[in-house]
Order: C-alpha cells, then sequence, then structure tokens
C-alpha cells in the first residue's frame, strides 16, 4: 500500500479582519489610554501604574448587533412618552 502524499495547510483565501473594538483600553490611575489597545505593555508609560481597566466603548455594544435586531429608537420614544402620560 503506497502513502498519499501529506498536503500542507492552505490558507484563507479571505483576508483576516478584525472585529470593531468595543471597549477601549485606561490605566486605573491615570486614566491613560495608549495607542496600541490590543497590546500593553505591564507598566502605564505615563504614571507606572500596573493597574488597567477596561471600558465599554460608547455605544461600542451596539456595534456589532446584526441590522436586523438593532433596536428603533423612534418607537421606544414612543413607548417611554406613552408611559410617562399614563402616570
Amino acid at each position: 500500500m503506497i502513502a498519499q502524499p501529506f498536503h500542507p495547510y492552505e490558507r484563507p483565501t479571505r483576508p483576516f479582519t478584525l472585529p470593531p473594538l468595543t471597549t477601549f483600553l485606561e490605566c486605573a490611575q491615570c486614566g491613560f489610554e495608549p495607542e496600541d489597545q490590543l497590546s500593553m505593555s505591564q507598566r502605564c508609560p505615563k504614571c507606572h501604574g500596573y493597574a488597567w481597566r477596561r471600558a465599554p466603548r460608547p455605544g461600542g455594544l451596539l456595534a456589532n448587533i446584526p441590522e436586523c435586531d438593532k433596536p428603533d429608537l423612534r418607537s421606544m420614544r414612543k413607548y417611554n412618552e406613552r408611559i410617562r402620560r399614563a402616570s
């Protein structure tokens, strides 16, 4: 029995893209935000602190929702107005 030749791994044809960042990284002591948000050093270059905090971007959590599942803000406002009037 003859062994079949090994086929090397073929890379995907489409380029890899990162999803939009929904959070940002900042120093917990001085609030410094590094430009490179994906990789960070252990110490803050501004205050030399060791504590980093990851916080959500304003509106960033809605960025990954498919268009069909996004809430309709007009209908939500109308609903809230009706509740206020009723109370």
